[in-house]
């Protein structure tokens, strides 16, 4: 998905620079330098999330890794536990409740 997402930055940026070209010597430079500071800019949004996501991805193995590492080197200690399922709670104690006014 960060490869697809730096691709996507890449080419809005050439793209831009390519439409402002066309566009400046059509209508003017102002609108083509627009196009240019509009393209780049979310190029380098598109690209900076990339990184980011990467940055992320990388940390997630590094975490996993070492938790694997751990988990070898001591066999005696308790494996991080695992999702129980579905977190909703019954609610067959609550059917008789009624809010509003208390009885005295």
């Amino acid at each position: 998905m960060a490869g697809f997402m730096r691709a996507i930055g890449l080419i809005q940026i050439i793209g831009s620079i390519l439409v402002g070209l066309v566009i400046g010597n059509m209508d003017g430079w102002s609108i083509a330098f627009v196009c240019w500071v509009s393209g780049i800019l979310g190029g380098v949004v598109f690209i900076a999330i990339a990184t980011m996501m990467e940055s992320i991805q990388r940390i997630e193995d590094n975490v996993y890794q070492l938790s694997r590492a751990y988990f070898h080197a001591n066999p005696n200690e308790q494996a991080p536990p695992q999702a129980l399922g579905s977190s909703r709670s019954s609610l067959n104690k609550m059917s008789q409740y009624k809010m509003g006014k208390t009885e005295e």
